[in-house]
């Protein structure tokens, strides 16, 4: 909405939305995952209790598994610098228990 002089007027529920998406966005989440995750959600409606459960139920399964990647990131960073795991057969960030040997040989991730 306008008012008389003009200015921009936006509801609550829509302001609530982008301070959600700039305060995700400084904790490094792309603005893809953030379309993805609210994509499912009416964006031109004030969301149900059921639809912020269940976005709440999708946020913290992302960022659960973001927690676990950063750990296992955290545990093993002395081993990752200057490794050159492209190279490695057993990586335990990209390529832990040899999962990729399955995809050929060389660099399959860059193929």
């Amino acid at each position: 909405m306008r008012t008389q002089g003009n200015q921009r007027r936006y509801a609550r529920d829509v302001l609530r939305r982008v301070s959600f998406v700039k305060a995700a966005q400084s904790l490094g989440i792309s603005l893809g995952e953030i379309l993805s995750l609210l994509k499912p959600f009416p964006s031109t409606e004030k969301l149900s209790a059921e639809d912020v459960s269940n976005m709440i139920s999708l946020w913290k399964n992302m960022l659960q598994d973001r927690i676990e990647r950063l750990t296992i990131l955290s545990q093993h960073i002395d081993k990752c610098i200057g490794c050159g795991c492209l190279s490695r057969a057993d990586c335990p960030l990209i390529n832990d228990n040899d999962h990729l040997q399955s995809r050929g040989k060389g660099a399959v991730l860059l193929s």
